[in-house]
């Protein structure tokens, strides 16, 4: 299926760099400073709930995109189906 060059590519380089950037630092940092910081415990929660899956849901894209990638197929109505 052709798409527009207006549409973004969500399997694009650019985006598959920044799943890698959420599943490797933005993830752990979230979960290094709710560990560290001196915040209300629910706070804390939060944060580390939120760095856990921010790294499993991009983690788990990353896979998926590179997967159907590597099939040569286009991963946009799959990513869309999982949105």
């Amino acid at each position: 299926m052709e798409h527009a060059k207006s549409e973004i590519e969500l399997e694009g380089g650019i985006f598959q760099a920044a799943r890698l950037t959420d599943v490797f630092l933005l993830g752990p940092f979230m979960l290094w400073f709710a560990a560290r910081s001196e915040m209300p415990d629910w706070a804390r929660l939060v944060l580390a709930v939120s760095g856990a899956m921010t790294m499993a849901f991009n983690l788990r894209n990353y896979v998926l995109v590179d997967r159907v990638r590597l099939q040569g197929e286009d991963c946009r109505e799959t990513l869309m189906r999982l949105t």
